[in-house]
């Protein structure tokens, strides 16, 4: 334990300060995020759940099992990804529709509605699970975040703190110390030099 171990400290606890505010604010960022996009998810499982009561109102033949809409519409889906705060987040992508007109043909005249509902639950359906995807991702994210805020916040600024406390506490020792042997060694010279002095004054 020197000075030079203690101005390593300082330089430690200070960047350990300097870098802190700037993690707490990208959790508070990351916390922002998962809130909204959590109601954008719930926005979401809510219009999937009011469109779904709709077309089922309007359209009960889409409950018929008998009828072969299966393959009526093609969707393509690119899978893109998007950086926000050094997380990757799936994009949001609008799938592309291709209408096969073949499976249409000699079902009844109501299957081109039948036919827009299924893409537009579909579509529902495609933005719900983009947007629990993104959830997951941001909430991996703040929990990654805290964990770096609580490291400098409870250990390694704490442990800067106490070994500056440790070695200004060993230093202050040394330094009494010394003082103190400083103050003995000129004592014990005084009395070495006292009897020289007054033999001195004693001869003729």
């Amino acid at each position: 334990m020197n000075k030079g171990a203690l101005a390593r400290c300082r330089h430690e606890l200070d960047t350990y300060a300097r870098v802190l505010p700037s993690l707490d604010l990208k959790r508070r960022q990351l916390a922002m995020m998962l809130a909204a996009e959590r109601r954008l998810l719930d926005e979401a499982a809510a219009r999937f759940e009011s469109v779904l009561t709709h077309h089922a109102t309007r359209l009960p033949m889409l409950a018929l099992d008998e009828l072969p809409f299966d393959g009526i519409w093609h969707a393509g889906l690119e899978h893109a990804e998007e950086r926000l705060l050094g997380l990757r987040m799936p994009a949001l992508v609008t799938p592309s529709w291709e209408l096969s007109r073949q499976t249409l043909t000699g079902l009844p005249a109501w299957s081109d509605e039948v036919a827009d509902a299924v893409r537009e639950l579909v579509g529902l359906q495609v933005e719900r699970g983009l947007r629990s995807k993104r959830v997951q991702v941001l909430e991996a994210g703040v929990r990654h975040a805290l964990q770096k805020v609580n490291l400098f916040e409870r250990v390694l600024i704490p442990r800067a703190r106490d070994r500056i406390r440790a070695i200004r506490v060993f230093l202050a020792d040394g330094e009494r110390t010394a003082i103190v042997q400083a103050k003995q060694a000129r004592a014990l010279l005084h009395r070495r030099t006292q009897p020289e002095a007054q033999r001195a004054e004693q001869r003729p």
